[in-house]
């Protein structure tokens, strides 16, 4: 069974600087052979704002993080919190305060997930676990990528060869082009239990519970949303105004 590692963008209508309480989430294997790449988040409720093959409320998510493990299945279920930052749990834990997501990290995975990151292979063959198939290795390729953003693993082009590397190095240069400065419409889903059953999990003793692994997830803008409740402001104080 792969061991996982992961990222996650979702919907949500709060200030992007605090947690927004998601519900719970349990993860299937997907396109990938380094214990990272793709996979498919199942959430209680309907929050990405894009899919790419899944249809809602799933979609495709990737890893944050390369030293935190879970298993498959509805039999491993999870509390989520969204967040702009990553809080880790396992054997990477690390106290508060919590490091923010990488904007090129962001960035990347918001490409992705709108199904517009230039030479991603989207073809969706079913070879999950094929090294040769060309959606695995664009998946192996920004898994890469991103864990590097995130300061977890040294080089982004570690232990990648032919064609996965040459990709890697695709989405590296696209992610320096472009150069974002803020993480956009992505977020991190960072899951959580109250137990700690299968002993993967980091105590956090200022919430009370433990942090596991995190996952990207792609939310509406937060200015969007703001602007809307701007606006219904508005329409009230007109209203007013003319009455």
């Amino acid at each position: 069974m792969k061991r996982l590692l992961c990222v996650i963008c979702a919907a949500t209508l709060v200030a992007p600087a605090m947690a927004y309480y998601a519900g719970t989430l349990w993860v299937a294997d997907s396109y990938g052979t380094t214990n990272g790449g793709e996979y498919v988040a199942h959430p209680s409720g309907n929050w990405s704002a894009h899919r790419i093959n899944p249809v809602p409320p799933l979609f495709e998510t990737f890893c944050v993080e390369k030293n935190e493990y879970l298993n498959f299945g509805s039999g491993y279920t999870f509390q989520v919190d969204i967040d702009p930052y990553v809080v880790r749990g396992g054997v990477g834990a690390n106290p508060p305060p919590y490091p923010q997501l990488s904007p090129k990290t962001a960035w990347l995975y918001c490409q992705f997930i709108k199904g517009q990151l230039n030479g991603y292979v989207y073809t969706d063959s079913g070879n999950i676990n094929d090294a040769n198939d060309p959606r695995v290795q664009s998946a192996n390729a920004l898994q890469n990528v991103i864990w590097y953003y995130e300061n977890e693993i040294a080089n982004w082009a570690s232990g990648l060869s032919g064609s996965t590397l040459a990709l890697a190095q695709h989405f590296y240069n696209l992610a320096e082009a472009a150069n974002p400065q803020d993480i956009g419409c992505t977020r991190v889903m960072n899951l959580w239990r109250k137990d700690n059953p299968w002993g993967w999990g980091a105590f956090n003793a200022a919430l009370g519970r433990y942090e596991y692994q995190s996952l990207l997830v792609c939310v509406p803008a937060p200015a969007a949303a703001m602007l809307g409740v701007i606006g219904l402001g508005l329409v009230g104080w007109v209203k007013r105004r003319l009455s």
